[in-house]
């Protein structure tokens, strides 16, 4: 209970810079303490020395840079309460195990859009994820997370880009990169079939990415 207390009053802006204060004013009278134990002198003389002693402006300038750069990496850094890990370990495993998606990376990964035809139903899946991550809460707390997930996202957009314009369907629902091309269009064939593979291996080499650091992040 005093944990979470004193977490709570470190995150807020006027309490941490309290806490940092009081730390501060404890270390510098522990200090002078020590000091006139050690030299047998008066504990009063030796705090005025402290605070009257003189130091070049170049090396408080030095020492101010240096307090301001280690407060900003640590307040900088991201520590989950309770509340906000179970919210992003939630979301994590919803996309983990999101039907779409795992449908969508295994066809990449067996068959692939460049290599021979897939089902339409594929296409309706891109676009329920398409519509499913423009929701204002498909995000993560964590800004790291929510970092690799952004670019999954834009490999996703990247991956549909590519395939528009590519491939066609035909009358039985399967859709490929037209076979006639082979024939009057061969150097076109062979491009979309090399930019198709190219963000296909980009797209799944990220969402490898996006579950391994998910795992670690979370340990889920």
């Amino acid at each position: 209970m005093l944990k979470r207390v004193i977490k709570n009053i470190w995150k807020d802006s006027v309490g941490g810079n309290l806490i940092a204060t009081v730390l501060i004013a404890i270390l510098t009278l522990l200090y002078n303490y020590i000091v006139s134990r050690y030299k047998s002198i008066s504990f009063k003389e030796v705090f005025i020395d402290f605070w009257t002693y003189q130091i070049d402006l170049w090396i408080v300038l030095l020492f101010i840079l240096t307090i301001i750069v280690l407060y900003s990496l640590i307040k900088s850094k991201f520590n989950y309460d309770e509340e906000t890990l179970d919210l992003d370990r939630a979301f994590f495993n919803k996309i983990r195990n999101w039907e779409g998606m795992l449908d969508l990376v295994l066809e990449i990964k067996t068959n692939g859009f460049s290599s021979r035809p897939v089902k339409f139903e594929r296409i309706e899946t891109m676009t329920s994820i398409r519509k499913e991550s423009e929701k204002p809460d498909f995000h993560f707390f964590n800004p790291v997370l929510n970092k690799i997930k952004t670019r999954l996202l834009i490999e996703f957009e990247n991956l549909d880009s590519v395939l528009l314009g590519n491939i066609y369907g035909d009358h039985n629902g399967w859709l490929s990169i037209p076979s006639e091309w082979e024939y009057s269009q061969r150097e076109r064939m062979l491009k979309a079939e090399i930019e198709i593979k190219k963000q296909e291996d980009i797209f799944t080499e990220v969402y490898q990415n996006f579950i391994t650091q998910g795992r670690k992040i979370l340990k889920v």
